[in-house]
């Protein structure tokens, strides 16, 4: 009986880092496009180099692309100014990102890291 509960206690434990199994981040890779659909979608996609693969976005088809929008993967009005703030930066000054998203439906991203989320990408 113990160990049924022990089993059972584990697996549930362990589910909800299945459910976030589509969850990751990028390597380093170089924006070398920004479109800025936040006036007419409320999103903003991210075409970058190398592309990542299995990745076409929802709003204007660009393959390899990483797309923002309000209301998706726990972006907000708020907070997307601020990524696109750090997409301009990373696109202005050729800095390599990591970006976090979700590849499970439309590729929709999260965060933008400048210089990745350890300092890792030049």
């Amino acid at each position: 009986m113990r160990i049924s509960i022990l089993v059972l206690a584990l697996a549930v434990a362990v589910a909800p880092i299945g459910s976030q199994a589509a969850q990751g981040w990028t390597g380093c890779v170089t924006v070398v496009g920004l479109n800025n659909y936040i006036a007419s979608s409320n999103a903003m996609i991210l075409a970058v180099s190398p592309g990542v693969t299995g990745c076409v976005s929802t709003v204007n088809g660009v393959s390899g692309a990483i797309t923002f929008q309000v209301g998706v993967n726990n972006v907000t009005s708020s907070s997307i100014t601020s990524l696109l703030a750090s997409s301009l930066t990373a696109y202005a000054t050729g800095k390599s990102v990591m970006l976090y998203y979700d590849n499970s439906a439309g590729c929709f991203g999260q965060i933008v890291s400048n210089g990745g989320f350890g300092g890792q990408c030049p």
